[in-house]
């Protein structure tokens, strides 16, 4: 049995492919997830192995020799291949252990976006003053003599030399001419499968190799698994019939076929179907009373609760598209986004309207206390699904904010396809984190009632609360939850 190598390096350093002289690449950006480990004890390892077939050796040693290179060479850049293709760059570095006849040497090993074939990849290039890197990656090959009696020889290195290592692969062969690759892998940080599909690439490729297949002359190899790649395939089949109708409308059936269903559930108030559209309806015929049609723009300044729901609804009842603005900027900006917006009405709620510095010629609604002797009978849509549905205003911090406006169709278009993936139905529960001058809160306010479900308003708050929300998920039975994963991770303030 050979003696298992060390890591440090006994003979001169290597680079493999292209990179910057001098500047180790940084370690392939794979797959993997943050460790979630709090104590002092070791991660766990998994193991796959995957021999080749009998004769693969003598196959690439004949097939490498015609491209002139080495077998060993051409397994090291087998892998860099299959490591290319789970990660999102193609430059990247790893380490490289060599245990031959004089010793074993390490090397930091490189893979670029430079072109060439997968034959000239493997060309060994001399990389003066690249050190090898205790790279999370390292490839470890003992291919020099073919083990006594058939027995397969012992790991040739630990999987990888830091206590954070991603991945080690232990390369070898036998006396039939098989090569044998070892997987080894924290299971905590991979997601299932995700590294036997790559031993799986990795063994399928040098069989091919070895029968001097045309990998050899490839710029970019296919080594995808063909049932990931037919998943794919049906994730992104997204040509479908573009919906009916406009964003708001499906709260018109809802209402008909489920009038009593929940539709806005707050830790106060719940609104049914047939409040939300009866409410709906007064917002829009007051404000078309007052002008607005298609291609004007409300804006709507408030906080959470179930009004600021029914203004949205109600705004585009109107015939109108909305503006959302957080009641929390300053004057000024408060001013400047109704100047640039040309918003003349403004839906708000009897506790902001009295504190906010709103700007002269504006016309101010509260939803909480103005509508409550408006007809609330069915309003006929007046707009097409070209015509604007909301323009949400960038936060400026790269110069003036500007409008990005958002029809009816692309919208809707867009919510449809969500709910047909998800499977959103009646049942389901939508937590509506987002605050409306993010584009995410579009399917919190419209997205879950357009599959018959209901959105859950949390209380308003200066900062996430994130109790709160876990008390509101656990009365109302949410279900789905749609935010981006820094209004998840932070909490409320320190106390004092």
């Amino acid at each position: 049995m050979p003696e298992r190598p060390s890591l440090t390096p006994s003979g001169p350093s290597e680079r493999w492919g292209a990179g910057t002289a001098g500047e180790p690449a940084p370690p392939p950006a794979l797959p993997v997830v943050a460790a979630r480990r709090t104590g002092p004890e070791p991660p766990a390892w998994c193991r796959a192995s995957r021999p080749t077939s009998a004769g693969v050796w003598d196959g690439l040693v004949e097939a490498a020799r015609s491209y002139g290179v080495t077998a060993g060479e051409a397994i090291v850049a087998a892998f860099a291949e299959v490591l290319r293709t789970w990660s999102t760059t193609d430059r990247f570095g790893f380490t490289h252990v060599s245990a031959g006849a004089r010793g074993a040497t390490a090397a930091q090993r490189e893979r670029d976006a430079d072109g060439r074939t997968l034959a000239r990849r493997a060309q060994r290039l001399e990389g003066a003053g690249v050190p090898p890197s205790s790279s999370p990656v390292v490839l470890a090959t003992a291919l020099h003599r073919s083990a006594p009696g058939g027995a397969r020889r012992a790991p040739v290195a630990e999987p990888s030399p830091r206590d954070d290592g991603l991945l080690g692969v232990d390369v070898t062969r036998d006396e039939r001419g098989a090569v044998e690759a070892v997987w080894r892998w924290p299971d905590e940080r991979w997601p299932p499968g995700a590294v036997e599909a790559m031993a799986d690439a990795f063994r399928s490729l040098l069989e091919r190799l070895a029968a001097n297949g045309p990998e050899w002359t490839a710029g970019h190899l296919r080594l995808v698994p063909e049932e990931q790649l037919a998943r794919r395939a049906r994730t992104n089949a997204t040509k479908t019939p573009l919906p009916g109708g406009l964003l708001h409308t499906p709260v018109i059936e809802q209402a008909r076929l489920r009038p009593h269903a929940p539709a806005v559930i707050t830790a106060g108030r719940t609104l049914s179907y047939g409040e939300l559209y009866g409410r709906t309806n007064q917002v829009g015929r007051r404000l078309r009373e007052l002008g607005a049609r298609p291609g004007r723009l409300v804006a709507v300044v408030m906080d959470k609760g179930w009004e600021q729901i029914v203004a949205l609804h109600g705004v585009l009842a109107s015939g109108a598209a909305y503006v959302p603005i957080d009641p929390a900027v300053p004057a000024e900006r408060l001013r400047r986004l109704l100047r640039q917006a040309r918003a003349g009405l403004v839906l708000t709620h009897s506790r902001i309207d009295a504190r906010a510095a709103w700007p002269d010629g504006v016309r101010r609604l509260c939803v909480d206390t103005d509508f409550e002797e408006v007809d609330d009978g069915p309003l006929e849509p007046v707009q097409r699904q070209t015509d604007l549905a909301y323009v949400i205003f960038t936060s400026g911090s790269t110069g003036t904010p500007k409008g990005v406006m958002v029809d009816h169709r692309g919208a809707l278009n867009a919510l449809h396809d969500v709910n047909r993936r998800l499977g959103m139905g009646p049942a389901d529960r939508c937590l509506a984190l987002s605050g409306i001058s993010f584009d995410l809160s579009v399917y919190d306010t419209f997205g879950v009632t357009a599959a018959g479900g209901a959105v859950v308003v949390p209380d308003p708050s200066p900062y996430p609360d994130p109790g709160h929300w876990a008390r509101l998920m656990d009365a109302a039975d949410v279900t789905f939850v749609l935010a981006v994963a820094a209004l998840l991770e932070r909490g409320p303030p320190p106390p004092g």
